[in-house]
């Protein structure tokens, strides 16, 4: 924003960095500064994966146990389910968020556009995180509520019991998706906010 302080000296010390390119190529920041900012991100991205991995694998161990465990029908199909969602989730996980590296002998602006590529693809992956990550492990779970449900209810089965404990579980089920969906929004808008800064300074000092 204009006259904003903040942008004002931001502009002015992007602008009065030291050029650290080859020839042709914009002077956009100092090297030292965006190796820093691609480190960071390098990190998190790893941590980040890793924890959803290490998850990942308690999951399935918890619904491979339950498929040998449980004898209704219903809850090891949905355990089967749970197992293929996580798979595909992590799959998921690996082709949009894994962190990518950048050839050292790049010139200056191709880092920049390789940083800011990144930023996108990550800011895509969290816009999105519904339908890869959380609606895959909608049908297993809904097949494995409505098993536990089932088998709740009793015998002869009392229907109505059993899908009023259906459906109060799959609200909290989806209320956590929604909360999920909001937190991985707002992370979505803080990269943007980082891509349209980095847009900025490179569109003041070209």
């Amino acid at each position: 924003m204009t006259g904003d302080p903040i942008h004002e000296s931001a502009r002015s010390v992007w602008q009065s960095q030291p050029s650290m390119q080859e020839p042709g190529d914009p002077a956009l920041m100092p090297m030292d500064d965006l190796k820093q900012k691609m480190t960071r991100l390098e990190k998190r991205l790893l941590w980040r994966n890793m924890r959803e991995y290490i998850v990942a694998v308690f999951v399935i161990a918890a619904y491979a146990f339950y498929v040998w465990k449980f004898t209704p029908i219903l809850m090891r199909v949905g355990s089967g389910l749970v197992i293929a969602g996580t798979l595909f989730a992590m799959y998921q996980l690996h082709r949009r968020g894994a962190r990518k590296f950048a050839a050292a002998e790049r010139s200056m602006t191709a880092c920049v556009d390789f940083y800011r590529s990144e930023l996108e693809r990550q800011r895509d992956a969290l816009r999105t995180v519904w339908s890869w990550y959380l609606l895959p492990f909608m049908p297993g779970m809904s097949v494995f509520f409505l098993g536990t449900a089932v088998k709740s209810a009793g015998i002869p089965i009392d229907w109505g019991r059993a899908l009023a404990s259906f459906g109060v579980t799959m609200g909290v089920v989806i209320l956590a998706f929604v909360i999920v969906i909001l937190v991985n929004h707002r992370a979505a808008q803080k990269v943007q906010r980082q891509i349209d800064e980095l847009d900025s300074l490179r569109g003041d000092r070209l």
